[in-house]
């Protein structure tokens, strides 16, 4: 579901992450690895509540158990992971990705996958703007700034110029 309902990303390390993840979890069911424990009552309000409160946000699991969303990636990409070395297969470089951000995450320190992870690179770029507004998030500066963000025209849009600031 995330995979169609997020914004459009800008870092292609982002895209390489979203595209190597689904192949591992792929793999991981291709060989006959189950993620059903790991099934959400209700997907829909499970991604509103992440959109909302992030990656610790409770998310309610079929099972009736509630999880943090951080735990339910952690979850699968242990298993990722697991499969691959089961397999013998050296596992996908984006699986060391998506350790480095799950460990950003849980320790607060996300600036160093900033320039990676997009929306981490998104929001400590709204929150600038918005600081420079008076704290102000409602401002059309943020607005502005957001739209420019996805923008990828070279002139109009931010991506090339965070691109080549090694942003």
């Amino acid at each position: 579901l995330q995979v169609t309902y997020g914004d459009s990303n800008v870092a292609d390390t982002t895209t390489a992450l979203k595209l190597g993840l689904t192949a591992a979890v792929l793999d991981l069911l291709d060989h006959g690895a189950s993620l059903a424990d790991l099934r959400l009552a209700d997907p829909v309000a499970a991604l509103h509540a992440v959109a909302e409160d992030g990656p610790e946000a409770p998310v309610e699991l079929a099972s009736g158990r509630t999880w943090r969303a951080l735990d339910v990636q952690e979850s699968v990409l242990e298993r990722c992971a697991e499969a691959a070395s089961r397999a013998g297969v050296a596992p996908r470089r984006e699986l060391a990705l998506a350790r480095r951000a799950l460990d950003a995450l849980r320790s607060g320190r996300t600036e160093s996958v900033a320039a990676e992870i997009d929306w981490i690179g998104k929001k400590q770029l709204l929150t600038t703007v918005a600081e420079a507004a008076g704290g102000d998030w409602a401002s059309h500066k943020v607005a502005r700034a957001e739209l420019a963000y996805h923008d990828l025209d070279p002139v109009r849009g931010l991506a090339g110029r965070l691109r080549a600031a090694g942003l």
